[in-house]
């Protein structure tokens, strides 16, 4: 669940990029167009 809330922009950011590691980990790579 990605919610900006009170964190920093920098926190939310290595958030999506977490979950967009996890996503290329298990073989759905997040394309250049969505991210």
């Amino acid at each position: 669940d990605i919610k900006r809330g009170t964190r920093t922009v920098l926190e939310y950011l290595n958030e999506i990029k977490s979950v967009s590691d996890q996503l290329a980990a298990i073989g759905h790579p997040v394309s250049d167009k969505d991210k």
